[in-house]
């Protein structure tokens, strides 16, 4: 497919003369090159082409089972980027993230880049379920991986 004008606002952290500083916010961008425009307050347009190096998603058994009681249930892979923020799991009982209910996994053990470690809180939902797994950093909530997961009853 091809895309055409698609347009993200970006939030600026800093403008001065010599030096613009904003974090790339992707939305739906994933085409190289990308361009940006800037524009200044008297309206003079910049155009800008750079390229987008995208972080690939951790890697993780597609699926995964859990009983309600489980403790230090270890999600294995990598670039859980340990380093980028305040990491989050949960659980919901929908593949699309806030259409079902969803339960936030409230003891995480240790996170680091390469594995993630948390104690199975009863989410109360049962068979098929799906696993969220977010980096919260200064600006914005990363999903990592949406992972299909099965919680077995007690």
């Amino acid at each position: 497919p091809q895309f055409t004008n698609l347009r993200v606002a970006q939030t600026i952290k800093s403008w001065s003369d010599t030096l613009i500083e904003f974090d790339v916010v992707q939305g739906t961008l994933y085409l190289n090159p990308t361009t940006l425009f800037v524009t200044n307050s008297e309206g003079g347009r910049e155009k800008f082409d750079f390229t987008l190096n995208h972080q690939p998603f951790p890697v993780i058994p597609s699926t995964l089972s859990f009983q309600h009681d489980d403790v230090s249930v270890k999600i294995a892979g990598f670039n859980f980027l340990a380093s980028q923020g305040i990491g989050k799991v949960e659980i919901s009982n929908n593949q699309t993230y806030g259409a079902g209910t969803v339960v936030e996994q409230t003891s995480i053990n240790s996170w680091t880049d390469n594995e993630v470690d948390f104690n199975w809180d009863d989410t109360g939902l049962e068979g098929q379920t799906f696993l969220f797994v977010w980096v919260t950093n200064n600006l914005s909530l990363k999903n990592l991986s949406p992972q299909n997961v099965h919680v077995f009853q007690p």
